[in-house]
């Protein structure tokens, strides 16, 4: 697992996820910009609940994603952002954390996983655009959820979210919300495998 000493994991608690959020810009329907004339502009945002993301394993899977997405749609590489979570709940993807500074802590065959599912991700999300509103909103983290163990002591409360909704029905479509907080809530002693408290907000937002 990573960070916080060697530790082996004994179960899972909640489950490690890959998730994408795919926007196109600057046309009118979807993968056509009918009625515009610039031409429409795709973005991908991936996530994925890992300790980290090689700049290796991030350029493949943009390589993967422009190569395989619809077509019609305008995706480069530079508008797919590859991010982790950070959560230390997870395994150790960096291969820091080993038994010894000598030895690679990561799964080649699990990093191999990451890469396909945040490239499957990715291409659901690209073939899922559909008209939407967004919408923007900013709120505030306080002490509550937002602590600096290592003084001094240096917070970001800022929380963003940005949502779609079906402009017919008001559906919510996606809700994309970005904390920053590092995902140890858990902290040292624990051994389940878990994507720490980013599983608990997209439990409750995908509830509501």
């Amino acid at each position: 697992m990573g960070e916080m000493g060697p530790r082996q994991p004994t179960g899972v608690l909640d489950d490690l996820w890959a998730r994408a959020v795919a926007f196109e810009f600057g046309g009118g329907e979807p993968g056509r910009g009918v009625g515009r004339s610039d031409k429409p502009i795709t973005f991908v945002i991936v996530a994925v609940d890992t300790l980290g993301v090689s700049m290796r394993r991030a350029g493949a899977i943009r390589r993967r994603v422009v190569k395989a997405a619809p077509a019609g749609l305008d995706v480069a590489a530079e508008r797919i952002p590859v991010a982790a979570t950070h959560t230390h709940a997870g395994p150790d993807t960096i291969g820091i954390f080993g038994p010894d500074d000598l030895t690679a802590a990561w799964d080649g065959g699990y990093l191999d996983v990451i890469e396909d599912q945040a490239t499957a991700a990715a291409l659901e999300a690209l073939g899922s655009l559909r008209e939407a509103r967004l919408s923007f909103a900013e709120g505030s983290c306080g002490a509550g959820c937002v602590v600096d163990a290592d003084p001094p002591d240096h917070t970001d409360p800022y929380v963003g979210i940005l949502q779609a909704r079906d402009p017919g029905n008001g559906e919510v479509i996606t809700t994309l919300v970005s904390v920053a907080n590092h995902p140890e809530a858990l902290w040292g002693r624990n051994t389940l495998i878990s994507s720490d408290f980013p599983h608990v907000v997209r439990e409750r937002l995908e509830a509501d």
